[in-house]
């Protein structure tokens, strides 16, 4: 019979006793008949399929805000009116917002920022002009 010790990384030690050492194998998943060896579960979002709950939850307050008021303008906003809304003193602000805080997260989760918000960059009256807007599975996330 083996005794097997296995410590994580925080130090706690499991310690298993009265096996044999087949048994052992299945148990870590090194058996051929182990039900371990047969499944796949993969490390990569892509795989697993979108969690918007857990996107929308570790998301920041900026990033939050930025969604709600998306969600409060179905035809667009600006990106003057989209940092004013926020409480911003700049609309390069929002950038960050949009780039480091959703761009960035959203992989993560299986998700892509194109999917949750749409940008449009256009020119009226010479102006160049902004317009952010919902994407198609902005309603999915659960929002408070």
């Amino acid at each position: 019979m083996a005794k097997v010790k296995i410590t994580k990384s925080d130090g706690q030690v499991f310690e298993v006793s009265d096996l044999t050492f087949e048994q052992v194998k299945d148990l870590l998943g090194f058996s051929s008949n182990s039900p371990l060896s047969r499944t796949h579960v993969s490390l990569n979002p892509a795989e697993r399929g979108p969690d918007y709950e857990g996107f929308a939850s570790a998301i920041s307050d900026h990033a939050k805000a930025f969604f709600l008021i998306l969600g409060q303008s179905p035809h667009g906003i600006s990106l003057d009116h989209l940092a004013t809304g926020m409480g911003f003193d700049t609309p390069m602000k929002i950038g960050g917002v949009t780039g480091g805080g959703i761009a960035k997260l959203a992989p993560k989760f299986g998700l892509k920022s194109a999917d949750l918000y749409e940008r449009y960059v256009g020119r009226k009256n010479g102006e160049r002009v902004v317009v952010y807007k919902a994407g198609k599975d902005f309603p999915k996330l659960p929002l408070k």
